[in-house]
This record gives C-alpha cells, structure tokens and sequence, in this order.
C-alpha cells in the first residue's frame, strides 16, 4: 500500500483572502461555514465538529490555526524493533504549536486506515510527542494530550489480552498485567483539562498506549 504525507498549506478563499485567524468566521470553497470559538474552529452546522474540523473531500482536514491539508495521507505505522518505539516521548506543552496541530493530523489520518478502530498513539506514527488518540466511545474523548493513569488504591492487576498495530501488525495476542481501575488525567486539543474514571477495558487501553509515550511495547513486557 502506497503512503504519502499530506501538506499544509495555507487555505485561501475564492477571492484569494486568507482566512482570519482564530478571531472570525471563514467558508471553505466547498460552502463548509467555521467559526473560532473557545480555542478551536468549530462546525456552524454541526457544533460538535472541534478541533481539526474537517471542511469535506474538496479541502481537506481544516486545522485551528486556518491550515488545511491536501490530499488523502497517512503515516505508516513502525514496526517492532524500530528504535522510534522505544524512546520517551516529549511532553506537550503549546497545544497550538504548528507541530502538535500537524501530530493530531496525522494521528486521525492513519486511524481511519486502520479498519478494526481502537487507538493510536503519535510515537507509534514516528512523532515523539505525548498525543494519543482512542476510539471516542472508550472515554468520551478522541485525542488526548500528556495522559497519565493512576491507578486506584488497592485496584487488583488483571491479566488480559493485548494486540498491537506495532507488533506484528495487530496480529499476535499478548497476555499483559494491568491496574483495573484509575483515573485518567489528561489535556484536550481546546485547552481543557480533564480527569476521568477508567475500569475495565478502558483503563487497560489507556496504561497500553501511555506505554507507547513511555517508550514500551508489549512484546516488552512478556
């Protein structure tokens, strides 16, 4: 399968203005209306649309500083043994950075070429900052920004089964111990912090892909 990178550029209107910034409204060439509102360009139709707010095939992903990407694009996944998966990612600490914004990207870009869903972490993709994304159903939320897990007093370690896009492709079974419940604290893309209780098969999602920042794959922890 053939992978390539998509650009950002600058979006320009019809009339060849740019787009204002973080301050105004702006309509895409394909009639998609954005507003900037607090910390994110949000969906006039669909208010629930934040963050990388997509404006249709025609344009592209639209980014929270007015940039949108062109093309259809993904990052191949790394493979076990490379040494990328095995470094500490970097804290994030500008969520409005150019290189946060293009991370988040190209995470929800290569999630949608993973057909069986789930959760992708930014080393995974060969970018060595502290960005997760998780399947919006798991948690309430898609990306998450500096995550950390703590584990609840006395919670029991489970054993249970583990695959991984990094090892094998997703096509081997680990049997990995993790804390059973905790709280998830972490940073959304808008700024907001958030802290949420995780049981189950969420709270080993997350200790999974935090492993990932961390510099750990499960076949590590055989």
């Amino acid at each position: 399968m053939t992978t390539s990178v998509g650009r950002r550029v600058p979006y320009v209107r019809g009339d060849g203005t740019p787009p204002p910034t973080k301050s105004n409204h702006f309509q895409t060439s394909d009639g998609y209306t954005f507003r900037f509102h607090e910390g994110a360009w949000v969906d006039n139709v669909d208010p629930d649309n934040r963050d990388m707010t997509f404006a249709g095939d025609a344009d592209g992903p639209i980014d929270e500083a007015g940039f949108r990407v062109e093309g259809n694009f993904f990052l191949p996944v790394l493979q076990v043994p490379d040494p990328r998966l095995y470094e500490v990612a970097a804290e994030v600490a500008d969520l409005s950075a150019p290189e946060v914004i293009q991370a988040i990207i190209d995470l929800r870009a290569t999630a949608r070429t993973i057909s069986s869903g789930g959760a992708l972490a930014a080393p995974q993709i060969g970018i060595p900052l502290r960005i997760v994304l998780i399947e919006k159903k798991v948690l309430g939320f898609e990306i998450l920004i500096n995550p950390r897990f703590q584990p609840k007093k006395g919670t029991p370690v489970v054993v249970g089964p583990e695959a991984c896009y990094s090892v094998d492709n997703a096509g081997r079974t680990i049997q990995v111990s993790r804390h059973d419940e905790g709280r998830v604290y972490a940073s959304l893309p808008d700024g907001r912090r958030i802290k949420k209780h995780a049981r189950g098969f969420p709270a080993r999602m997350i200790q999974h892909e935090i492993g990932h920042l961390d510099g750990v794959t499960i076949d590590a922890l055989l």
